[in-house]
């Protein structure tokens, strides 16, 4: 997994006009922190490494960009869920389109889940609402980039990132 991106849909980027009122903030085009995961030693910033069944994904020097990736694996074909990189949450608005995307590499991927990075809808007080998966093909495939829009619940008030097999 690399380059992961989460902005919102059709956002318009201030234009500047020459008057002396002071120049609108422009618009981050991604709300994900180090989405190459080129900061850090051994756990990317602004990320966390959840084990799942004895499985933890890694830090991997094989990347689309960059230097750094996430590398998440799981032997043969295993029908288990692997472990997964998890952002920091991220603060939401309600009812607003997103765009998320982001860069897979696959090799031998099998079993029944199909690897994907999956966005979490939380609300106010940190209960799941829903989630939203972008998935990568199974097999064995080079770095992809893969996007899609979705709209948040009307009690979304926090999203964060996962990715997993």
């Amino acid at each position: 997994m690399d380059d992961v991106s989460l902005s919102l849909k059709n956002a318009v980027i201030p234009t500047l006009t020459p008057t002396s009122t002071p120049a609108p903030t422009p618009i981050v085009s991604s709300l994900v922190a180090n989405p190459s995961f080129e900061k850090g030693i051994n756990t990317p910033d602004n990320w966390a490494f959840v084990t799942n069944n004895g499985n933890t994904p890694v830090s991997d020097s094989i990347s689309a960009t960059g230097a750094r990736s996430i590398k998440i694996s799981l032997p043969g074909t295993t029908n288990s869920i692997s472990g997964s990189p998890q952002s920091d949450l991220i603060i939401a608005k309600p009812l607003t389109d997103y765009t998320l995307s982001a860069q897979g590499k696959t090799n031998a991927a099998g079993g029944t889940n199909p690897p994907a990075v999956r966005v979490a809808e939380l609300d106010a007080n940190m209960n799941w609402i829903k989630q939203t998966n972008l998935y990568f093909n199974k097999g064995t495939n080079d770095w992809t980039k893969n996007s899609m829009d979705f709209r948040t619940g009307s009690n979304t008030v926090y999203l964060f990132i996962y990715a997993n097999i």
